[in-house]
């Protein structure tokens, strides 16, 4: 009997939870998907990439395509698309047109907000394509880059009834229109100048922080943190605090700013010499230099025929130095050399380094006329070297860096390395050959062109041939 029951009790059980659904372990869990990103370099935004002047999907099938003479990436579900000469719309992911004719938008994608112009006339919208407010502005502007503290708070600046001011994302008036100049904040604070000719420096709720008294047409403030400014008098420039006070000592001209914690001067009036101060006219940097040049983040400075490398901090990135320092902005290296003599400029130290100091690369041919460009491949994140050398006629080999070593590849030198693939360019025939690692031909391209790498692993031939990771052709 108890059999009975046990066999009973599991056939239901079977029938109930054939009836109870308890999810499908291969659908995808929402809340564990991905969420759109929007960073530069990518070909897919919102499911959707720019080919050719129309929208492909992720299935490579061209699904928004109206003749347009350019178009935008998708951002949150919307793009900007240019029609015809000067005939500008918004439109959304199935290719409606949104608004529009405009003579220009743009997106200010820090914002979440769109500026629109017509016949010298400017608007503002927010991403559902309302104005956020009545006011038609003669300019309107916005600094997307974070370059010298410049502000990146949600303030757009405009132009209205000939005069400047600046309105936040909602479009309420932060500065009211009342000054005769453009300008923007740094760190908080900016120079303006009255209709009146006042020079002041304000912060964003318009209180004055200091007026200069001006006694020539020259004389100008220029804010450069909330204790600092440069003052300039017929032409003669120092650094003043708050209260209008100098705060360098006189045999120092020419500041230059650079951060925070220290300024780079002119030690003195005869030869120029270079010297880093804090704002009370401290040196900070132990030595006196003949030159310094600001290249990227960082500062190369001269001492006779010693080179040293320091970030805008005053901190001494490479702990010696060298008789030569280049940084490779494209590529984010540092190379550093040392020469045995000066006459044939035979090399003695041949190193590369990245962008925190340390070593990537040592040099072991010395080979005075050997030219090398290190890269990094983004999606491997290993480093190569593209070398030449003369030997009766320029040669080209590709290294690959092993434990600080050069590993000599079997590529061509113009081969590209991009996610494991070798992407050859013929530049007398102007082909392209792209192999594996294995030197294994993938495809061949047979007319010239150009090609284009993008950060989710695709690249293009052209602007009309899609090729995925491993190389394969997924679009044409």
């Amino acid at each position: 009997m108890k059999k009975i029951f046990l066999i009973i009790f599991l056939v239901i059980f079977s029938i109930l939870s054939g009836c109870i659904y308890i999810g499908d372990n291969n659908e995808p869990d929402k809340d564990n998907e991905p969420k759109e990103t929007y960073e530069d370099g990518k070909l897919f935004y919102d499911g959707l990439a720019v080919v050719n002047n129309k929208y492909i999907n992720k299935n490579y099938e061209v699904v928004i395509d109206d003749n347009y003479y350019s178009c935008e990436s998708f951002y949150k579900n919307k793009a900007i698309v240019l029609k015809d000469y000067n005939e500008y719309y918004i439109i959304d992911n199935t290719g409606k047109y949104l608004i529009g004719p405009y003579n220009y938008i743009k997106v200010f994608k820090q914002l979440d907000l769109y500026v629109c112009s017509l016949n010298g006339s400017w608007t503002v919208l927010n991403l559902e394509c309302k104005e956020i407010c009545d006011t038609e502005f003669e300019t309107v502007s916005f600094t997307e880059v974070n370059e010298a503290k410049i502000d990146l708070e949600g303030l757009l600046y405009v132009r209205y009834d000939g005069l400047y001011g600046a309105i936040n994302k909602l479009g309420n008036w932060v500065i009211e229109p009342k000054y005769t100049d453009e300008f923007i904040f740094s760190d908080g604070l900016a120079d303006v100048e009255t209709v009146d000719g006042r020079a002041l420096v304000i912060d964003k709720k318009d209180n004055i922080i200091m007026e200069l008294k001006k006694e020539h047409n020259t004389d100008y403030i220029f804010s450069l943190s909330s204790n600092v400014f440069i003052k300039s008098i017929n032409y003669e420039r120092t650094y003043v605090n708050r209260m209008g006070n100098k705060i360098l000592l006189d045999n120092y001209r020419n500041p230059i700013y650079y951060s925070d914690n220290f300024i780079h001067v002119w030690y003195n009036n005869t030869n120029a010499t270079n010297i880093f101060i804090d704002y009370e006219g401290n040196q900070v940097v132990d030595k006196i230099f003949d030159n310094v040049r600001e290249i990227d983040q960082f500062l190369i400075c001269r001492l006779d025929v010693e080179h040293y490398i320091y970030d805008f901090n005053g901190n001494l990135l490479i702990n010696r130095p060298f008789h030569s320092i280049s940084v490779n902005e494209d590529y984010k290296y540092i190379e550093c050399i040392n020469y045995k003599d000066f006459i044939d400029y035979k090399v003695e130290e041949n190193l590369f380094f990245d962008y925190d100091g340390n070593l990537i690369y040592e040099n072991t041919d010395l080979n005075p006329l050997v030219n090398k460009q290190l890269f990094r491949c983004r999606y491997t994140n290993k480093c190569y070297l593209k070398c030449e050398y003369y030997d009766n006629g320029y040669k080209y080999y590709i290294e690959e860096i092993i434990d600080k070593k050069g590993v000599r590849l079997s590529v061509d030198p113009t081969t590209i390395v991009f996610n494991n693939l070798f992407i050859y360019q013929d530049y007398i025939s102007n082909k392209y050959t792209i192999k594996d690692i294995n030197n294994n031909v993938l495809y061949n391209i047979s007319s010239g062109g150009s090609i284009r790498f993008y950060s989710d692993g695709y690249f293009t031939f052209r602007e009309s041939i899609i090729f995925d990771l491993n190389g394969n052709k997924v679009f044409e």
